[in-house]
């Protein structure tokens, strides 16, 4: 009976110090690209809807069951937009899988500045995405990538 007692708290120590292991190793394994960018609906002069699809590359031997995402876009260094998405997504093992979030630009006027500054509204814009995924055994994977985009000209 001591020696059980005794054993108990390395045995959590252990699986504790292994699960830690396992996050670091699906934190390198998981890629996140942005595979489209369409624009949403109208926009308006408060907010431009844009509808991205993200590719997320899996290259571990397990699967991953992924639960929701947040991300944030920037341009020119500056936060112009945000979005969440639930998910129900399995990323097979050495896969990948589509995720589409909505992303609402609360910062137009950053967007109509910098179309404004390099050239014409067909011209795309460079941007950063970063976020992060929410996952079912690890913890979140978070992500930053750069993508080219077209944004439709605001009001």
């Amino acid at each position: 009976m001591r020696t059980t007692l005794t054993t108990l708290p390395l045995a959590w120590a252990t699986s504790y110090l292994l699960s830690g292991c396992a996050s670091t190793n699906a934190q390198s394994a998981v890629r996140v690209a942005v595979a489209s960018a369409e624009p949403g609906a109208a926009p308006s002069r408060d907010t431009m809807p844009l509808h991205l699809q993200l590719r997320v590359h899996n290259a571990q031997r397990w699967s991953l069951s992924l639960t929701g995402v947040q991300l944030q876009l920037r341009l020119q260094g500056r936060l112009v937009g945000s979005g969440v998405a639930a998910l129900d997504t399995q990323v097979a093992a050495f896969g990948e899988a589509l995720v589409a979030v909505d992303i609402h630009v609360h910062d137009v006027s950053t967007v109509r500045q910098a179309l404004g500054l390099y050239g014409a509204a067909d011209r795309p814009l460079a941007v950063v995405v970063s976020g992060s995924l929410a996952s079912i055994g690890f913890a979140d994977l978070a992500f930053s990538t750069q993508a080219d985009i077209r944004f439709q000209r605001p009001a």
